[in-house]
């Protein structure tokens, strides 16, 4: 683990160089005469205006100066020199790591000049940066302010960069853990970002997976100013894979200020969505509101803290109701009584009749034989034999009613669509103080604390995602970061800057019952017949999970899901940051040198991770796909079990239990930076960062990993997979293998291959370290033609990225046998069957293969790198343009293979031809003609070829065949070859690259009224995974094959935003002067009369004065999705459709035989569809057997949306000090509908599944886009979710906002 190299190494590097982060400026310059002559030895004086703090400076022998380390804020300069006059600047603004470049030209003599910079305390926005080669976005204090935000969330504002990509998935930003930080910097990977506030890293970077969010998220009334650093930045900032936001927050002054505001918004103010189910916009409420004061913290006749001792005290509080709506097929009344009539053809009570699948591909059949599909009896199943686990399971109400017969992707038309409001409470506290320590040191304290509680529809990061808000979840979160800093001045030229930090956030979550919902475990589960398990471990007193999943376009193509997933769950992450850094002015360099220090920590109960699922409770799956029992329907599965004529899960997966685990590592990353005015035109920035990184490791030594040099062949050997029941066989005495023995230790047979992080000679982190990771940044920018108006700038830079808790580490191992053992039991027959069950078992007790998880055993550290090349003009005096090229590579990111998958069988062996598909009559019993499964267990493919045992293809046909028929009775993990006896083996490791390159354009306007920017990118950025939990896999063999455009890939973003503060009354006194004019120029002796004395009275200014319209406008292209293989009811196609058995991301691809974008079938909303198709489903087809199907990963995107948001503001001055200002801001100004068919928040669905082709004979056969006959061939159309869209960004929101400023 090298922690005590590493922390005597930080001790060591803190103690001689006690980093700055980037949160300060610098002021540079030279003083000369009027005949551009140096003058050195001139004083120069730099105050900041906010806090009376002054740094006295000289110039050098060239008449240079630098005064680095300076808090972001409003400054003036003061020049004196010997024999010339005094020049004293106007109010300067600096931001977060700007270099702002002051000449001075003296007079010689004692007058005094006084230099004002046109735009005020803004235009450095607005000046071209000749030292720096970094690529950077600045968002100052106005536009933080001034620029409407849907949710008051800062971190909205670093898409107004380029290069950023929003991922959230949220129109409105939201707080707390619902307030995602998914943002794509440069192509790079969500997860990798990094939010500093004051010098304090605030994202939690172990939270789950990709899914990120802030421990705390301050004010926006508390923010000074925020840069984005996208590229190039220096090795003073801290090492992330792609971009850092810095945040300043506000200081105190010498002068108290502050205000009062509240924001709310109804209902009765917003438009109706397209989804929402309610006849007008759903309930959603919202009061936002709170207060900030600063000022000197003196106290009266004792202490005049003037000039020393400044507070800043905010607070925040939201109440709000927010809408999620539902739209979803379900069963209805009448199936959940067991008759089937609505999807089967008419029938007599008590009859049956023989059907076509391509007529009826949901109606359940009671018998299979040479392909002729037949009713049950009078369409009714179960009758008064329907299962009592079936009863008590949908006696909960986990499985709502339906409640509507339309507004959904239903063949059936049974929908329940809802709308549910779930409250939200938020409150934040932030204090800072700020001390001067006499003139050359000061302190500073900054204090965050949140508090959050919400109630979400759904269970959050669950193993399978919910399709109802029946278990909802309760999330409360409350959040911390403290920073204290310490900057001492030694000498102009020498300064240090001390900060610590340490951050924490306490997260809870737990299930709640949904209206008229019963959460607790039925007693029936424990009754005769009850529910079988796999481990007897409690449950946790929980309802086990339900997913009705397949193909069944009754249920909108890909089924529904209801679990409780892995709640309670409790996590916390307290980490220690220290740093310093030294700044030292040396002649023409500018050098800063110092270390950081992280000690990290997570404790947390393991969820769905790895193997674990985190479901102790288990989780049945009924499906018509890759299911021995089903009848077709996997409803009717669910309600036929245990009725002895069909029916029952396809599978039941649990885990033995959770566990309790407690991360830790350490990084220490010292580092050196010098910028060097090479001329009075060139700057080098060259630096270096080295990342120390400590590997993560658990404290108890409670990581296992699974390495597959200490798999034992012998002891595989040992043990057998039973072939029709999947469990393990002991090879010597014929009997199931036990899964503990008697002292109730798990038996080691099954443990194949697991090692104990920490004994044994393993290392506690499971892998050997790489300790040494040099990153050297190097880059110039240069001022071609001296006037300080154009910038040429370059750069390169090495990131290394230490990843976050759930990549290639021990916090995959969270859950890991033998401590959490995840099985599945495939195909179980009767409820009480399943697993270890009782006296009614078809079969033995014992195991089945045990999923594990793998981590390499060597450290491989993530790293990016990054280069850009740009020209910066200033075009006029309030105007500054940017145009350049950002690229960028990502080498060793982390991706998640499943290493005992089978081979897929090579082109070169492929028995089907193209444009053949995988029929499922392929695996039922043999029929002549056209093929099918016979006596000598020969596989009789339709086109002929006969596949027998002995031959390559015939394993994979085994296995795309699996619950089909005849030909796919035996387990697929009887076939594993790569660790037989093991199930799924889920390999984390650091393999996967990806490429961005990138045109990026800015213009920044600041001038009078008028604030605009405008940000462009047209980039590509494509990758192998985007990211560990990337679900796009189909072949864990072929990495490169999955190599495409990344999930966050967003071709063109052009984000607008202005300020304008509108001059109504001179614009109206103008117009008025214009109409009262004499039109004749001849006429000298005219009287023009002046306006009425109206537009000069008080009440005209009260009313046309200080009025404000500001806005946000954007577009974007769509991100990409992937299409998948859902396989068809009617018999073409299989999900496993390789044959492969991967176990990890989606099965397979469809074959792509058109143009998804050509002409399409115009499908109108009916009983059976709900919103528009989208794109052409004709332009995919049935893959080819035994193949991945061509479609490949990331083949479509979602579409382009245009959208505006605007505020109108108008303040009311209550004297010399006072305001009172009025805000309505409007977002999604036009009600513009923006459909998105994939939502990556909900992940893969049936919008982006083909879950119907056309039927074999048909005049579309194989097509997605079949549109039948109405008669014999139901068509892939009617009631198809695919391509139709998912959702829609909000509709039109309305807000109101009221503020008192003092």
């Amino acid at each position: 683990m090298h922690w005590k190299f590493l922390r005597g190494l930080a001790c060591l590097l803190i103690a001689t160089a006690v980093s700055a982060f980037g949160q300060t400026a610098r002021f540079t310059g030279q003083v000369t005469d009027q005949q551009g002559a140096a003058i050195p030895n001139a004083q120069v004086e730099i105050l900041n205006l906010d806090s009376m703090q002054s740094r006295q400076i000289r110039t050098d022998s060239t008449g240079s100066y630098a005064a680095p380390y300076l808090p972001a804020g409003r400054y003036q300069i003061t020049v004196r020199a010997k024999g010339f006059g005094r020049s004293q600047s106007s109010d300067l603004a600096i931001t977060a790591g700007q270099a702002f470049v002051y000449n001075v030209q003296l007079t010689v003599g004692a007058a005094q000049s006084s230099v004002t910079v046109e735009g005020g305390s803004i235009s450095s926005a607005v000046q071209v940066d000749t030292e720096n080669a970094e690529v950077s976005g600045i968002i100052t204090g106005k536009e933080v302010s001034g620029i409407q935000l849907n949710g008051r969330n800062y971190t909205q504002l670093l898409a107004l960069t380029p290069g950023v990509s929003n991922q959230t998935g949220q129109d409105e930003a939201r707080v707390g853990m619902a307030g995602s930080v998914s943002y794509s910097v440069n192509g790079g990977r969500t997860e990798y970002n990094s939010f500093q506030v004051d010098g304090s890293e605030t994202l939690n970077v172990g939270i789950n997976k990709d899914h990120t969010s802030l421990i705390v998220t301050p004010s926006i009334d508390a923010i000074q100013e925020i840069k984005v650093l996208t590229s190039n930045y220096g090795a003073q900032y801290p090492s992330t894979g792609d971009g850092t936001s810095i945040v300043t927050t506000k200081s105190g002054t010498d002068q108290y200020h502050g205000d009062l505001y509240e924001f709310i918004r109804n209902e009765m103010f917003n438009a109706k969505g397209y989804f929402d189910v309610t006849n007008g916009a759903p309930l959603y409420r919202r009061n936002d509101f709170g207060g900030t004061i600063g000022g000197p913290l003196s106290i009266p006749h004792l202490y005049d803290a003037k000039g020393r001792t400044h507070f800043f005290f905010s607070e925040e509080t939201r109440l709000e109701k927010d809408p999620y709506a539902y739209r979803q097929g379900v069963p209805s009344l009448a199936e959940r009584n067991g008759d089937f009539s609505d999807v089967c053809p008419y029938v007599n009570y008590g009859y049956s009749t023989a059907f076509s699948l391509a007529a009826y591909p949901d109606c359940p059949s009671a018998q299979d034989q040479n392909a002729t599909h037949v009713t049950f009896p009078g369409n009714q199943i179960g009758g008064t034999n329907i299962a009592p686990v079936y009863r008590a399971l949908m006696g909960t109400g986990i499985i709502p009613n339906p409640n509507a017969i339309s507004g959904c992707n239903s063949t059936a038309g049974s929908c329940y669509n809802s709308e549910v409001s779930l409250p939200t409470y938020w409150r934040e506290e932030l204090f800072r103080i700020d001390q001067a320590i006499g003139d050359k040191t000061q302190a500073s304290f900054r204090y965050i604390h949140d508090e959050y509680s919400n109630t979400v529809p759904v269970p959050q990061y669950g193993y399978v995602q919910n399709s109802f808000p029946t278990i909802q979840n309760r999330v409360y979160g409350p959040g911390l970061s403290m920073v204290a800093r310490l900057i001492s001045t030694f000498s102009p030229t020498l300064i240090n800057d001390f900060t610590a930090s340490y951050t924490d956030s306490t997260i809870t979550f737990a299930d709640i019952p949904g209206a008229a919902v019963y959460l607790a475990r039925p007693a029936a589960l424990s009754g005769t017949p009850g529910l079988g398990y796999i481990f007897n471990n409690g449950f946790g007193g929980k309802l086990p999970g339900i997913r009705i999943a397949g193909n069944n376009a009754a249920y909108g193509g890909f089924g529904f899901a209801t679990d409780p997933g892995y709640m309670p769950w409790a996590h916390t992450n307290p980490v220690y940051s220290f740093s310093d850094s030294i700044s030292k002015g040396f002649g023409r360099h500018a050098l800063q040198f110092g270390a950081q220090w992280i000690i990290f920590q997570r404790n947390q109960i393991n969820g769905p991770i790895g193997a674990a699922t985190g479901d102790v409770q288990g989780l049945l799956t009924f499906s018509n796909q890759s299911s021995s029992f089903s009848t077709g329907n996997a409803f009717a599965d669910f309600v036929d079990w245990d009725d002895n004529s069909g029916g029952g899960p396809s599978a039941f997966q649990q885990d033995s239990g959770q566990g309790r685990y407690y991360q830790r590592y350490q990084i220490v990353e010292p580092y050196f930076q010098d910028d060097w005015k090479v001329t009075s035109r060139l700057t080098v920035n060259a630096g270096i960062r080295v990342s120390l990184f400590g590997t993560y490791g658990e404290k108890n030594h409670n990581a296992y990993n699974w390495v597959a040099s200490r798999y034992s062949a012998a002891t595989s050997e040992a043990v057998t997979v039973n072939p029709t029941q999947g469990y393990l066989v002991n090879v010597s005495t014929g009997n199931g293998v036990p899964i503990y023995e008697q002292d109730g230790s798990v038996n080691p047979v099954i443990l194949n291959g697991i090692v104990r992080c920490g004994a044994g000679g393993v290392p506690s982190g499971c892998m050997s370290g790489h300790l040494w990771n040099p990153a050297p940044r190097i880059g110039f920018a240069w001022n071609p033609d001296g006037n300080g108006k154009t910038a040429i700038r370059a750069g390169y830079g090495i990131f290394f990225e230490h990843g976050t808790a759930n990549e290639a580490n021990t916090g995959s191992l969270e859950g890991s046998a033998p401590m959490v053992l995840s099985m599945e039991d495939l195909n179980p027959a009767q409820s009480e069957s399943i697993g270890s069950c009782g006296v009614n078992c078809v079969r033995g007790t014992g195991a089945f293969p045990l999923n594990v998880t793998s981590i390499p055993t060597r450290a491989t550290w993530p790293y990016v790198q990054q280069w850009s090349l740009s020209v910066e003009r200033q075009v006029s005096g309030h105007t500054l343009g940017t145009l350049g090229y950002v690229g960028g590579k990502g080498t060793h990111l982390a991706l998640e293979r499943q290493l005992n998958q089978l081979l897929p069988a090579s082109n070169t062996i492929n028995p089907f031809g193209a444009h053949d598909p995988m029929l499922t009559r392929t695996c039922q019993s043999y029929l002549d003609p056209g093929g099918g499964f016979d006596g000598q267990r020969n596989f009789n493919l339709p086109n002929g070829t006969v596949i027998q045992p002995q031959s390559p293809a015939y394993v994979n046909l085994e296995v795309a065949c699996y619950g089909f028929g005849e030909g796919g009775t035996v387990a697929p993990s009887a076939l594993r070859k790569y660790a037989p006896g093991m199930g799924q083996i889920y390999s984390l490791e650091n393999t996967a690259n990806a490429s961005y390159h990138s045109l990026q354009a800015t213009l920044r306007h600041i001038s009078g009224p008028l604030t605009l920017g405008v940000a462009y990118t047209y980039s590509h950025s494509i990758d192998d995974a985007s990211d560990r939990s990337d679900t796009t896999f189909v072949n864990s063999y072929d990495v490169k094959s999955n190599r495409a455009s990344s999930n966050f890939d967003q071709r063109q973003l052009l984000h607008i935003s202005y300020i304008y503060d509108m001059p109504l009354r001179s614009a109206l006194q103008h117009f008025l002067s214009g109409i009262s004019s004499d039109p004749n120029p001849e006429n000298t002796a005219a009287i023009n009369p002046k306006p009425g004395d109206f537009l000069q009275s008080r009440m005209s200014k009260l009313l046309l004065d200080h009025w404000q319209l500001s806005g946000l406008t954007l577009f974007e292209t769509g991100i990409p999705f992937t299409v998948l293989n859902g396989g068809s009811a009617n018999g073409v196609g299989v999900e496993d459709n390789a044959g492969v058995y991967n176990g990890v991301g989606i099965g397979s691809y469809p074959d792509k035989a058109g143009d998804p974008h050509g002409p399409h079938p115009k499908v109108a909303g009916t009983a059976t569809n709900f919103g528009p198709l989208l794109l052409n489903p004709g332009a995919f087809a049935a893959p080819r057997g035994l193949t991945f199907g061509n479609a490949g990963r990331n083949s479509l995107n979602n579409p382009q949306r245009w959208n505006f948001d605007a505020t109108l503001d108008k303040t009311f001055p209550l004297g010399e000090s006072r305001n009172l200002e009025f805000r309505a801001e409007a977002f999604n100004v036009f009600n513009h509908t923006q459909f998105r068919i994939y939502d990556p928040v909900l992940g893969n669905q049936a919008n982006n599944t083909v879950s119907c082709y056309g039927a074999e004979g048909s005049g579309d056969q194989f097509s997605a886009g079949d549109p039948g006959d109405g008669t014999t061939d139901k068509g892939c159309l009617t009631g198809n979710s695919f391509l139709h869209p998912v959702d829609a960004h909000r509709p039109r929101t309305i807000q109101f906002g009221l503020r008192l400023a003092f």
